[in-house]
């Protein structure tokens, strides 16, 4: 593309060159326009910016180093503010209720930088508006032949699922692990749960210490 089409650079430089380092705080127009950046960052070479038809804004042309200012201030952005945590279970969750989608009681963290998991109430709280990946895994012990076994990312702030795995099970060994994951897009102060769920009849089933936990990180901020 010739040098006179190109378009000014949209993500602002406060009027200096970016060249290099870490950035100062993300302003509003730069949280708002990284998002698109990064979901266009594939599409470019070293040295050939091209138009991009399926994205909004496609009468623009970002250039390699536009980009690379808007990976700055993602890392700055979700880096410094911590938003992420990892939970596990500490002790085993015994007889378990029947037919109903329960907490799992992970007190427990491998890590919780920002303090965004509570470990007395079990729920992460989103601080912000982003993109989100939830993982989450649950080990099942006592089990019964031909039922039902689940595992969920619960949001419950909606009353959604953000991740969610429900299977049948004919012959039953002694214990199986289930897990769900999924990116999912929400607004700050919601608060998600690991759910787990057995329809065996009773109160049969445990949820065991080894393999029962869940994460949630933020990927990109809105």
């Amino acid at each position: 593309m010739p040098e006179e089409e190109k378009k000014e650079i949209i993500i602002p430089m406060d009027d200096k060159e970016f060249t290099g380092g870490t950035p100062g705080p993300p302003t509003e127009k730069e949280k708002a326009k990284f998002r698109t950046l990064m979901e266009m960052y594939n599409v470019y070479s070293e040295d050939n910016p091209q138009p991009i038809a399926s994205v909004e804004g496609a009468s623009d042309y970002y250039t390699k180093a536009e980009i690379d200012r808007a990976f700055l201030v993602q890392q700055h952005y979700v880096g410094k503010t911590k938003v992420k945590a990892s939970a596990y279970l500490g002790g085993a969750q015994s007889n378990i209720a029947n037919n109903t989608w329960l907490t799992v009681q992970c007190g427990s963290v491998y890590f919780n930088p920002g303090g965004h998991y509570d470990t007395s109430t079990y729920m992460f709280r989103t601080p912000i508006a982003g993109t989100y990946l939830v993982l989450g895994q649950v080990l099942f012990g006592t089990l019964v032949s031909d039922k039902r076994y689940g595992v969920g990312i619960y949001n419950h702030t909606d009353s959604a699922w953000c991740a969610m795995n429900l299977i049948s099970i004919g012959t039953a060994p002694a214990t199986i692990v289930l897990g769900c994951s999924g990116m999912v897009a929400l607004k700050a102060k919601k608060e998600l749960i690991l759910r787990a769920y057995q329809d065996t009849g009773g109160a049969l089933v445990d949820l065991e210490v080894a393999e029962t936990r869940w994460s949630v990180h933020l990927l990109s901020a809105e």
